[in-house]
């Protein structure tokens, strides 16, 4: 039984000794970087995966857009329909009719040359408002 006592003493001065909790020191430091090391990189590969998920949705809705215009395009109606409106083309006998906003017309009005005496009373105008 001394000797089994001798063994634990043994032990427990070799466990308790501090070169020994030194080296458990580093051991867990080294164990504790690599576990950041790991969990940084779980954490980035998580957002990527999102990101390209988002991607993945725009590009199947573009896709989708695509396929209907290629439809469209397919169908002689789908051809017109596009032509009329990138070229403003009209079938013989069709006449076009452009609407033209108003406001060039003021825009014309407001920057037309005024007489020396106009700009004066302008500037007197513009400064009592």
């Amino acid at each position: 039984m001394s000797s089994r006592l001798h063994s634990k003493r043994l032990l427990k001065r070799i466990v308790y000794s501090k070169p020994f909790v030194i080296f458990l020191v580093i051991v867990t430091a080294f164990s504790l970087k690599a576990a950041w090391g790991a969990y940084q990189k779980m954490s980035e590969s998580g957002e990527r995966v999102a990101i390209a998920q988002a991607e993945k949705q725009e590009l199947q809705e573009e896709r989708e857009v695509i396929s209907e215009n290629l439809e469209r395009l397919q169908t002689r109606r789908g051809i017109e329909e596009e032509l009329r409106k990138k070229y403003s083309l009209t079938k013989e006998g069709e006449e076009m009719v452009v609407i033209v906003d108003s406001q060039p017309e003021q825009v014309a009005e407001e920057t037309k040359e005024k007489s020396v005496f106009g700009q004066i009373w302008g500037a007197v105008v513009n400064f009592f408002d």
